[in-house]
């Protein structure tokens, strides 16, 4: 061997190597080792593929333009390891590397020694045979990534390979494992969704970061879970499909079969080891067709929070909002700062919706360990990778608490800032033009000094947008309606009693606080108004503190009439609220004279 064994890759490696010597018996230094069969068979073999779906064709084209402009040989070949089409750049036609790698060639280990046509197929992941690693002297120049093709149930039905002259340089076997595992993993998505276009689509994924490939679950008319990708049980925690298929998706996920129907945008469904888990809803495209006698679904998206509504009462922020939608349109990074609870995470998901709602969102949150451990430049080149690719929706990398980042972690996003501010200045028109960056922190990028590196912070002060604490704004009341009206089904009013007390408090967890607030007072209340019967216990007790000067006193006879009034007149419902006895609410009903509305 070539080199020592460290990993599983170099054990796979010298096992293939093992069975090539002893087993198949071939002569490492053979010349042309490589077979081709007839053109004949080889039409056969590229139309059972386009059988399976054109929509493979569709996804290697659009890898082809990168391969093309980047530099490489890329093939696809079936099952068999049989190539059925190559596309290569200009610099590559005329290398010797084309007289093994063509149309119609055989890449299985028994024939072509170790290479990366098989070990992908083998390993069933991205793989890649460096130059030392291929069994054949005549292919040591080369370096061969392949990713299997999986269709919608798994199985392989074949793989793609790029193949480049070996310098030994890992970023090129990642950028080649990236490239090429984020067009299989849509292969896999279109063939998924094509398989199941009669049926409703949910994506799984664990604390807002996605598995390599999308985790899918195919739901029938009667909510029943019908069918499940790989990725699906690795996020769900289960080992084998049978364990969920035919189950209810309600039994399975805090979701319903109407809100499915609906249009599912990303919400939180329960927990998995731990950690949180969303589901959203797949609108498939109008070229998926449903099964003959049934009717598409139709998906309708719930409107996330619009920029101009975030900003009433408040011009300042209104022109920072503006500004900064306007700036993230054309690719340039949107830093959002604020305390902690000040409705940084609703900012952007403003600014999702107002740049494209559709767009593929990948968050890390620097203060969650299991982020932090997926988190390299592996994953940054495997998104930016997808953002080369031509003709795809918008990509968003969202990094929250951007300040707790590693040092190194930290040099990778200026890396990535870097590597965009290039391509944007690239008259050509190469590199990632639709990815989009927004980071949060609990500060402003001025005052993070000694934990943000003074490159990140040059590239995240140009345009940010900053958040007061919610005591401190100035249109902290028309805020607070516009969450009431919000959890309300209907119209609501605050009283005067209630606005005193919420003047008065420091509301130390800022726009999640008033958020918790609001709804435990929505839902206890009669949801007609809130009064401060209806409020949080520690909001009660501010009440009792201190009265701002010119609000009404809030007596002990309001505070049982607004009990009673809230309960529909329950006596001993209304006196759990107040936290006194039945006996003794109604002892103080008689002495305050207190009537039940409708009677004399």
């Amino acid at each position: 061997m070539p080199h020592e064994i460290t990993s599983e890759h170099d054990a796979l490696v010298a096992e293939s190597w093992e069975r090539c010597r002893s087993k198949y018996g071939l002569e490492p230094r053979a010349t042309k080792p490589i077979l081709r069969l007839q053109h004949q068979e080889v039409s056969q073999r590229l139309e059972r593929l386009k059988d399976t779906s054109n929509r493979i064709f569709r996804e290697v084209d659009r890898a082809a333009a990168i391969v093309r402009k980047r530099g490489g040989l890329m093939v696809l070949s079936d099952a068999d390891r049989i190539v059925v089409n190559v596309v290569q750049s200009k610099a590559y036609t005329s290398r010797k590397m084309t007289d093994g790698i063509a149309v119609g060639s055989c890449w299985d280990e028994k024939i072509a020694g170790t290479n990366g046509v098989h070990m992908g197929l083998l390993s069933g992941r991205p793989f890649t045979v460096r130059g030392t690693d291929h069994y054949y002297k005549a292919l040591e120049s080369f370096a061969c990534t392949s990713v299997p093709i999986l269709d919608a149930e798994e199985v392989p039905i074949g793989s793609l390979t790029l193949s480049t002259i070996d310098r030994r340089v890992g970023a090129e076997y990642e950028f080649a494992q990236n490239l090429l595992g984020v067009t299989a993993s849509r292969i896999h998505r279109e063939l998924f969704l094509s398989k199941h276009s009669d049926r409703r689509i949910l994506k799984v994924a664990r604390s807002g970061f996605p598995p390599a490939r999308e985790a899918l679950l195919a739901i029938d008319d009667e909510g029943l879970v019908c069918a499940a990708s790989s990725p699906a049980l690795q996020t769900l925690a289960v080992s084998d499909a049978s364990q969920i298929v035919g189950e209810q998706i309600e039994n399975l996920l805090d979701v319903s079969l109407h809100q499915v129907d609906g249009g599912l945008e990303r919400t939180r469904v329960g927990l998995v080891d731990g950690e949180t888990l969303f589901a959203e809803g797949v609108e498939l495209e109008r070229s998926v067709r449903p099964a003959p006698g049934r009717p598409m679904t139709a998906v309708t998206r719930r409107r996330h929070p619009a920029l101009d509504k975030l900003a009433v009462g408040n011009p300042s922020l209104k022109r920072q909002l503006k500004r900064a939608a306007q700036v993230l349109a054309e690719g340039v990074p949107v830093h959002v700062c604020g305390p902690l609870g000040a409705g940084k995470s609703t900012v952007v998901q403003a600014l999702i919706a107002q740049t494209d709602p559709k767009q593929d969102v990948f968050t890390i949150n620097a203060t969650r360990s299991e982020h932090l451990q997926s988190f390299n430049v592996e994953v940054l080149e495997q998104i930016y990778a997808g953002a080369c690719l031509e003709d795809l929706p918008l990509q968003m990398l969202v990094i929250e608490n951007v300040e707790d980042l590693p040092q190194s972690d930290q040099e990778c996003v200026v890396q990535l800032m870097e590597r965009l501010e290039r391509d944007a200045a690239n008259t050509a028109g190469c590199g990632a033009r639709n990815l989009r960056v927004v980071t949060t922190s609990r500060c402003v990028p001025s005052d993070t000094e000694g934990t943000l590196r003074e490159d990140l912070l040059s590239h995240l002060a140009a345009t940010t947008i900053r958040l007061e604490p919610l005591e401190a704004r100035p249109d902290r009341r028309a805020i607070l309606s516009a969450i009431a009206e919000q959890l309300a089904t209907e119209v609501i009013e605050i009283t005067e009693d209630t606005w005193a007390i919420f003047e008065q408090y420091s509301w130390p967890r800022n726009i999640r606080e008033a958020w918790s607030v609001l709804r435990e007072a929505v839902l206890c209340g009669d949801g007609r108004q809130i009064t401060p019967v209806d409020l949080p216990d520690h909001l009660q007790t501010a009440s009792s503190v201190s009265t701002p000067l010119g609000a009404k006193s809030y007596s002990e006879e309001d505070r049982i009439r607004d009990a009673l009034n809230t309960t529909s007149w329950n006596v001993s419902l209304a006196a759990r609220n107040l936290g006194i006895g039945r006996a003794t609410l109604n002892r103080r009903i008689a002495q305050l004279n207190l009537k039940r509305p409708g009677r004399a």
